[in-house]
């Protein structure tokens, strides 16, 4: 999985070792540590995608001190998706925000990143979900982020 993924256009080198460590954790049973791991390391490889595909993942917010902020996963997957409508699939932005930050799905990146998900949520069927949207991002060429051939 981890060398499909490392071929892809999000993967980048840093996130590699909590890749593979999620993983690790996923393949011994320990669902718990592997969606600990495997979430937070989703949301990046995503705003990876979007940035590389030309979208800002942050913007400034004017405060005392002119800083910049990241936008919510939601928020961007939305300009995403008017911003950038050839790449992500209708299906796979409704699948990723139901999974991990939609409050009418799963919310998983809010709620582990908050401690708000149950030890009973982090089972197989949690796992292999973001297992299945780690694949599905796994897929992305630089043809398909560049419109390049």
């Amino acid at each position: 999985i981890l060398v499909q993924l490392a071929s892809s256009v999000p993967f980048e080198e840093r996130n590699r070792p909590f890749i593979q460590k999620g993983l690790d954790h996923y393949f011994s049973g320990d669902y718990v540590s592997a969606l600990h791991l495997l979430v937070p390391q989703l949301e990046a490889l995503i705003r990876q995608l979007l940035e590389k595909a030309g979208l800002a993942p942050a913007k400034l917010v004017r405060r005392d001190n002119n800083m910049w902020e990241f936008e919510s996963m939601g928020t961007m997957l939305s300009r995403a998706s008017k911003e950038l409508p050839d790449l992500l699939p209708q299906e796979l932005k409704i699948y990723v925000e139901r999974t991990l930050c939609a409050t009418t799905g799963w919310n998983l990146r809010n709620r582990i990143a908050h401690g708000m998900v149950s030890q009973g949520e982090c089972n197989r069927m949690t796992a292999d979900t973001v297992l299945h949207l780690y694949l599905s991002f796994a897929l992305f060429r630089a043809e398909r982020v560049t419109g390049e051939n």
